[in-house]
């Protein structure tokens, strides 16, 4: 009788193990993973797409940027065809819950990979590495700087150019 109730015990504890495992699986799962390097030969690669794209620098520690994220998106997800919205991480990617909760309506989400200076440099050579930093990417190439959120009269109309 005790070998049946300490199998039982056993059997419950896997079983209770199992299903903890399906489900941080299945969180982890329901968040799409759009993760990537970027690098300083990125920041190029991204103008040369000729893409409409707010590009949205950020990290971590930094109290402002889930707001910026979350209004650039709001505002740009208004046109019929919004731009590409895309966060790069200067320190690390952000967890599963901060991806779900902040980032999950973005298109991209990339993490610094190399030097963070060289990689700062190639972006704009006058980034002192505050953030947010916000590049709108027009879709003829042409970039525009913002440390912090853009100016609600520059962003629309960029968005306006880009909606032509």
């Amino acid at each position: 009788m005790i070998k049946v109730r300490y199998m039982l015990h056993i059997y419950q504890v896997l079983v209770g193990c199992l299903l903890g495992l399906v489900l941080v699986s299945g969180l982890q799962a329901a968040v799409p993973n759009l993760s990537s390097s970027f690098k300083p030969e990125s920041f190029q690669s991204l103008i040369d797409q000729k893409t409409a794209s707010i590009i949205v620098f950020s990290a971590s520690y930094c109290a402002h940027c889930p707001a910026v994220v979350r209004s650039l998106t709001k505002q740009s997800r208004r046109m019929a065809k919004p731009p590409r919205l895309i966060v790069v991480m200067a320190d690390e990617l952000p967890s599963p819950a901060d991806k779900k909760s902040i980032y999950n309506d973005i298109d991209h989400l990339l993490v610094f990979e190399g030097n963070e200076m060289a990689i700062r440099h190639a972006v704009n050579p006058t980034w002192r590495g505050l953030t947010p930093f916000v590049v709108l990417v027009g879709k003829d190439g042409r970039v525009s700087f913002f440390n912090g959120q853009p100016p609600g009269s520059d962003l629309q109309a960029w968005l306006s150019q880009q909606a032509r």
